[in-house]
């Protein structure tokens, strides 16, 4: 058995594919867009924490760093982006079998379990292009590992009145 006694890390990144029917031509723009209900005030991530665990970010600055941090994704550059696509469970590529003392039967296994991953991703490549025909597409990441309003930003609320796709790289 290997024991690590060096620093491990748990963090976590995600990708968002965001969807506009055109694209924003400003923070401002984003930011309505992002909390129609109100540009004013903040929102929390946790939502079920303790209140003195609560952290939270402004509607503006949110806004600001999805503008500063989002690119123009075409639709021919969105088989990159559909990498690490996470769909139903029950859609999951499982990893074949392989007896692990027979390095052939274990090449063999990856190169199966790689193919159809790239699949899985394909298949949902393709659905998110048939029912988003004709909208802009965005791309913005966001890394736990940065702070705490990264973190916000990858696992709070900051998407819900966008249409999105959450790609989480963990």
């Amino acid at each position: 058995m290997k024991i690590r006694t060096g620093f491990v890390s748990n963090s976590s990144s995600s990708s968002f594919i965001l969807v506009f029917d055109k694209a924003p031509k400003s923070v401002k723009e984003l930011e309505k867009l992002m909390f129609p209900q109100g540009t004013d005030g903040v929102f929390v991530y946790p939502s079920y924490a303790d209140e003195d665990e609560r952290k939270t970010v402004t509607a503006k600055a949110a806004a600001m760093l999805v503008w500063d941090g989002m690119k123009p994704c075409s639709v021919r550059n969105l088989r990159d982006a559909f990498q690490g696509v996470v769909g139903d469970v029950d859609d999951y590529p499982s990893i074949p079998s392989y007896d692990r003392n027979d390095p052939e039967a274990q090449t063999a296994a990856f190169k199966k379990h790689t193919a159809d991953w790239k699949e899985y991703e394909d298949k949902h490549r393709k659905a998110f292009l048939k029912k988003y025909t004709g909208k802009k597409y965005f791309v913005v990441a966001f890394c736990d590992n940065d702070g705490p309003v990264h973190s916000i930003m990858e696992h709070g609320n900051a998407f819900d009145n966008l249409e999105h796709l959450w790609i989480s790289h963990h």
